[in-house]
């Protein structure tokens, strides 16, 4: 059961009246031990970016654990209970354990054979399943609070409490260091990072300081998704498209980097062009061969409504009575004016494209092919038989798009 809340005083009241039907009773060493373990989840959204997934906290209260000479007193049922909580701690230490291990293994590039982690063998394990499943998507932390008692007669319990706590630690191996790679996010340091993001996270430039203030090249590949675009966000003029495209072209060098035997395309010419036309061959060479950016450098300078050309892709707001039309992002590639199409071409509503009844003046009208989503995520596929004429007043924005080779699928760029 949730409960929207919006202060601070309302989360404590809600906690208070979950904390009334907890189970307690009286033991040798407490008169009111908690014989249940307590969970409270606060769900956390992100104003910022709604299609974000939520953001989870879970508070556990754990029960109390008796050590065997504090249960001589107790009835067949209370014995029972006491045996089910250890069992319980027993498989939660288990399954910390064995995330830990997992997260370590993906930190340190040394990949080991599968670690069990069985959170299937408790009910409060079960209820935190996507915090130690290593097939989870989410990126989750745990923090583990021991609570000791500091008097004489306690020493006993509380060096046994200790000793759980040490037995959720897991020790990182050292990880040799690895060799700076330009090509490799992977070996970055927190300076060389912050340098690729000020030249390569497109105009305006994303601040490294915010997105990566102390992150390494690794450090930022784990980062959670909705936490990366956030960071991107703070920087002013920033939009989310381009957190998104930049975001998925880090990713992309990184997935490449992995890759064995990649090697990089390299174009070779005899000719020694003047300066301006080197320059122009460079962004062709670089871009031009699997991305829709305009081959000529000082393009970007130029408003994109004033430089239509084929190929070129766009953002575009479909009109209500348009078929295929997308929640959110909607984007077509510009393929000719339609002043140039022939008289039988029709789109993909079944209307001709040149209606010779229709008058049409001026034409500032493109006909252009759909871009629809991919299966993979924030993946497109070009489909050129699915044809739209787009009034230039319809489009909103250029967007880049690079084609994967790997996967198939194009995917936004800065």
């Amino acid at each position: 059961m949730e409960f929207e809340v919006t202060e601070a005083a309302a989360l404590l009241d809600l906690i208070e009246r979950a904390a009334s039907f907890r189970r307690t009773a009286s033991t040798q060493k407490n008169d009111a031990s908690s014989r249940s373990h307590a969970i409270c989840r606060i769900r956390i959204e992100n104003p910022s970016m709604p299609t974000a997934d939520d953001g989870l906290l879970y508070l556990v209260d754990l029960a109390g654990s008796e050590a065997a000479r504090d249960v001589t007193n107790h009835t067949i049922d209370r014995m029972k209970e006491a045996r089910e909580i250890n069992t319980s701690l027993s498989v939660l230490k288990d399954c910390i354990r064995g995330r830990a291990t997992v997260d370590a293994a993906s930190l340190t590039g040394k990949p080991k054979k599968p670690t069990h982690i069985p959170f299937r063998q408790s009910s409060l394990t079960k209820i935190l399943k996507h915090v130690f499943d290593p097939a989870g998507r989410r990126s989750c932390k745990t923090v583990v609070v021991a609570c000791v008692n500091p008097s004489l007669p306690d020493t006993g319990a509380g060096k046994n409490t200790l000793k759980y706590a040490e037995m959720l630690r897991v020790l990182l191996p050292k990880a040799k260091a690895q060799a700076y790679n330009p090509e490799v996010p992977f070996t970055w340091s927190n300076e060389q990072l912050k340098s690729w993001i000020n030249v390569n996270s497109g105009s305006p430039a994303i601040s490294g300081d915010i997105l990566a203030p102390f992150e390494t090249g690794a450090l930022l590949l784990r980062l959670p998704t909705p936490e990366f675009l956030t960071r991107c966000l703070k920087t002013p003029g920033v939009t989310a498209d381009q957190a998104r495209a930049f975001q998925a072209k880090f990713w992309r060098l990184h997935v490449d980097s992995q890759k064995s035997g990649s090697k990089t395309l390299e174009i070779k010419t005899n000719d020694e062009p003047s300066q301006e036309g080197n320059g122009r061959k460079t962004a062709m060479n670089q871009e031009m061969l699997s991305s829709s950016v305009d081959p000529d450098p000082q393009a970007a300078k130029i408003p994109f409504k004033d430089r239509i050309r084929p190929g070129m892709v766009v953002r575009w707001t479909p009109p209500p009575t348009f078929p295929l039309g997308l929640p959110g992002l909607n984007m077509v590639v510009v393929l000719s004016p339609q002043s140039a199409v022939g008289p039988n071409v029709r789109e993909v509503s079944g209307d001709l494209v040149n209606d010779a009844s229709k008058p049409t003046g001026k034409s500032n009208k493109y006909l252009c092919a759909m871009v629809l989503p991919g299966f993979m995520a924030d993946s497109y596929e070009l489909s050129m038989w699915r044809h739209v004429v787009v009034d230039i007043d319809q489009m909103e924005a250029e967007v880049l798009l690079e084609y994967d080779a790997a996967t198939r699928y194009y995917y936004m760029t800065v």
